[in-house]
């Protein structure tokens, strides 16, 4: 169990994922700082077929099922992030974070420049 779970390849997705959420933040921000209404949000641990499949079977089978969200438990806090009218920059847990909890997801100077570089001006 323990190998499984050390599967090299497990890491190099879920940093990969970890990647382009901060991207994903550092985005958002970029267009907050130029005046678009941008939003993000995490929906949480949402059981789906992506996060089942990061899991060995031997493993989902012995997971509790109460760690993890519904699709719809899920989609509750997009859906707040859609519809709110005090508009926040993080949703996550059916609320707004009025900070990111990584000083990185705020910090957009390379974003913007890789942007640029491609000819994608957001200024």
């Amino acid at each position: 169990m323990a190998r499984m779970l050390d599967d090299r390849r497990r890491d190099k997705s879920l940093s990969a994922y970890a990647a382009s959420k901060l991207g994903l933040l550092q985005f958002t921000a970029a267009l907050r700082n130029n005046g678009v209404d941008a939003r993000a949000c995490h929906p949480g641990l949402v059981w789906t077929p992506m996060l089942k499949g990061f899991f060995p079977a031997p493993v989902r089978a012995v997971l509790p099922r109460r760690l993890f969200k519904t699709p719809a438990e899920g989609a509750a806090t997009v859906l707040l992030a859609c519809v709110d009218e005090e508009a926040g920059t993080y949703y996550m847990d059916n609320q707004d974070r009025p900070k990111a909890a990584s000083p990185e997801c705020s910090d957009t100077g390379a974003l913007v420049d890789e942007l640029g570089a491609l000819g994608l001006n957001i200024r």
